[in-house]
């Protein structure tokens, strides 16, 4: 729950490589950053001194669910939107991510995403399966689900020469029009280095699935970590079994911590 919650982020991920945080509310109280504890009048004036921002609910999302993206110029009623906004419980408004130029190229309406799955166990990390998301034209979200477009990355930082859409369904190029075959990323090894380094820090959570992209400064920014659900089926679409040579070695690990698992789940 702590690690799922997208407030909880700044504890796991440094500031540098994170989304701009702009306010929080966590069950019902409104915070700064920096934990600093602020009321709902200097909330909504904080809001309304930014042109733009999006607005997330930190628990029990996920598929783009509860993400608004604003901009004040385009609002009719100001009062009563942010009255819808802020009514979450549990919610994190950040900064809008001004991604690279190539991240941008697949589909420039959307923040676009990589999505690193890592295994850390038994003192070893790697990086199993990786595929790129880009939202559909017109859409500020990259999920699938929300009609956007995937395609898988080879190891080598290449992509595959067709991504898949909601119904499975071949793409062999993005919503912009940019083919994928031929096409590798930037900063690939240095994209890995830094996820698994970041996984290292968080040896109770043995998989994660990262959804990382790159800003206008190439800065490597962790969007969110994904705990309970990775899409580990849309990388097994282009990257095979998943855990690939681990399998045996997650199946050992699995088996030696039953009884640890079966006395958590009594105690509870």
């Amino acid at each position: 729950m702590f690690l799922q919650h997208k407030c909880n982020l700044k504890f796991l991920i440094p500031s540098s490589h994170r989304p701009s945080v702009i306010l929080q509310k966590i069950d019902g109280h409104y915070l700064l950053d920096d934990n600093t504890e602020i009321t709902l009048e200097d909330a909504e004036r904080i809001l309304k001194e930014k042109d733009s921002f999006i607005r997330k609910i930190a628990i029990g999302s996920g598929g783009g669910r509860g993400v608004v993206k604003v901009s004040w110029d385009e609002v009719r009623n100001p009062k009563a939107l942010l009255e819808e906004l802020l009514q979450p419980e549990d919610l994190v408004i950040q900064e809008i991510i001004q991604q690279s130029s190539f991240m941008a190229s697949f589909n420039p309406d959307s923040v676009n995403t990589f999505r690193l799955l890592t295994l850390n166990i038994n003192g070893k990390c790697t990086l199993l399966s990786s595929f790129l998301r880009m939202g559909t034209a017109g859409a500020y979200v990259d999920n699938l689900c929300s009609g956007g477009v995937l395609v898988g990355i080879k190891q080598d930082g290449s992509l595959h020469d067709y991504g898949i859409k909601k119904d499975y369904s071949r793409a062999s190029e993005a919503p912009s029009g940019k083919v994928f075959h031929g096409v590798t990323i930037p900063m690939w090894d240095e994209i890995k280095r830094e996820v698994l380094e970041l996984h290292r820090q968080i040896p109770y959570a043995n998989l994660i699935g990262w959804d990382v992209t790159v800003d206008q400064d190439d800065q490597i920014i962790i969007v969110e970590i994904n705990l309970d659900s990775a899409e580990i089926e849309a990388h097994q679409v282009f990257n095979g079994p998943v855990f690939g040579d681990r399998f045996d070695e997650i199946r050992q690990y699995i088996d030696a911590k039953k009884p640890l698992l079966r006395h958590a789940m009594i105690t509870y």
